[in-house]
């Protein structure tokens, strides 16, 4: 079942549209004609003559950049917007013509244009060179007009600058959902060689993962992410499958929220027997953006609904954090670190011990985009990380409910061996995680990911490993 629905879903996301030329869009509307389809022949048509006005807005944004290099700013500026007529999300044609509608003082069509460029392209790094003067010499040409203007005008006021002022605003993301799965394979120290490594799950037995982000409402969001999560190479078989759900309020560049994390063991390997057991934790979720920076933190604390004395049988407890730093460069280049932790215990309380397994991930990233010449969509995404992966562990530990110090989580501090010289005793191995990534958008809404990691192990390990993710993604 869960088969079926990834599959149906991996197939509306990769579907895509691709154009035709004009020419053979003419000829194909000139056929329909003859054979009396003439809806069809119209529609044909008009995609031809959509096609060849954007072709032929390039030609005429070159002849007007001829004309302004030679100075003849009264032939350049006609050009430009001709060339606008013919494709009006033609960026580099808006930014001349807004410039030179600046520079010769039609200072409302130079705000107006330049708003239209920054909707279509919020970081436009050229337009906001002039954007601002134009505005503060658009309302001084205002003010000017108001005062020799009849006094009935002098009641228009400041409610038109502050709406000026406002106006250049980045376009808003309602939807996004992503879709991906992930193959695995180990090569193996003991002589093995290469090998497939299975991942047990709920559905399929491979790492995949789903990603919903929702934000209908002026301020409110909403996030869901579920599926089979990969911890490493050398994590056991701790999680079969995992959903969280997060709601958040946004509030001038600031946003708070709070969500509820699911995890699912389904394995034999840490009781000994086949064991279905879950665990749900609550969550607060933080973050905010100032100038080019932006920082998200997710923090599912084992503290919050923790296992303790009071509970019987066996039981599974889980946490989670996750900390990202992000820094925009441009819209070209951006860069991030992040730190993320998942760890899980697993309870006999009958005994009492617990067994303990995680795993803290170090990264640092960058990510190079390309975009469209002509509409100045993005188009490509090339991005590259490394990670220094640590993983942590511990089996039968008779202090089963101790919140800190006892070889469990927080670095696998141990404080009974501080003086004994292995404060670590809950530490395993170090990884190192090299992965490089493509994305690109095969329509306007529509991309694919693929991304290839390396995973080199300590060489007391089994094994190091090779991942590669496919996914797709719609965004709205």
């Amino acid at each position: 079942m869960y088969k079926k629905i990834i599959i149906a879903l991996f197939l509306v996301f990769v579907t895509a549209l691709y154009a035709q030329d004009p020419e053979e869009l003419t000829k194909e509307g000139i056929e329909l004609g003859r054979k009396q389809k003439y809806d069809e022949s119209l529609q044909k048509l008009d995609e031809s003559i959509k096609l060849y006005n954007v072709r032929s807005a390039r030609t005429l944004h070159n002849m007007g950049y001829v004309y302004e290099l030679k100075g003849d700013i009264d032939k350049a500026i006609p050009a430009y917007e001709e060339a606008v007529r013919r494709n009006p999300i033609q960026i580099p044609t808006l930014e001349r013509l807004g410039y030179l509608y600046y520079t010769t003082g039609l200072f409302d069509k130079a705000v107006a244009t330049g708003e239209h460029v920054l909707k279509l392209d919020p970081k436009n790094q050229e337009v906001i060179k002039w954007l601002p003067d134009a505005y503060k010499q658009k309302l001084i040409a205002q003010a000017k007009a108001q005062v020799e203007e009849p006094a009935k005008e002098e009641k228009k006021p400041a409610k038109e600058v502050v709406a000026e002022e406002e106006k250049p605003q980045e376009k808003k993301r309602v939807f996004l959902a992503t879709l991906d799965g992930m193959s695995r394979t180990g090569y193996f120290l003991n002589g093995g060689g290469f090998e497939v490594v299975s991942d047990n799950g709920i559905g399929l037995n491979m790492p995949n993962h789903f990603f919903i982000d929702i934000g209908p409402f002026d301020g409110w969001e909403a996030r869901i992410t579920t599926g089979n999560r990969y911890y490493g190479a050398l994590m056991p078989d701790v999680n079969a499958w995992m959903e969280k759900v997060e709601g958040l309020f946004n509030a001038g560049g600031y946003y708070l929220g709070f969500g509820v994390l699911g995890n699912h063991h389904r394995s034999g390997k840490v009781f000994g027997e086949n064991t279905h057991i879950n665990d749900y934790k609550l969550g607060l979720v933080f973050g905010f953006t100032q100038d080019k920076a932006n920082i998200d933190i997710a923090m599912y604390p084992r503290l919050i609904l923790r296992d303790g004395e009071n509970s019987s049988g066996k039981t599974f407890d889980a946490d989670y954090f996750d900390f990202v730093y992000t820094y925009t460069f441009d819209k070209y280049l951006r860069y991030y670190t992040k730190l993320t932790i998942n760890e899980f215990y697993f309870f006999d309380h009958a005994i009492p011990v617990c067994r303990y397994a995680g795993v803290y991930d170090f990264s640092i990233g960058v990510i190079l985009n390309r975009y469209n010449e002509l509409t100045g969509q993005k188009k490509l995404s090339f991005s590259f990380s490394l990670t220094e992966r640590m993983y942590f562990g511990s089996i039968n530990k008779d202090n089963p409910y101790a919140k800190f110090g006892n070889g469990q989580g927080w670095f696998g501090i141990n404080t009974d061996k501080w003086t004994k010289g292995d404060p670590f005793s809950g530490f395993r191995s170090l990884s190192h995680v090299f992965t490089v990534g493509v994305e690109e958008y095969v329509h306007n809404n529509i991309f694919l990911y693929q991304t290839l990691g390396f995973e080199l192990s300590d060489t007391s390990e089994d094994h190091h490993e090779i991942t590669f993710t496919l996914g797709a993604g719609v965004e709205l």
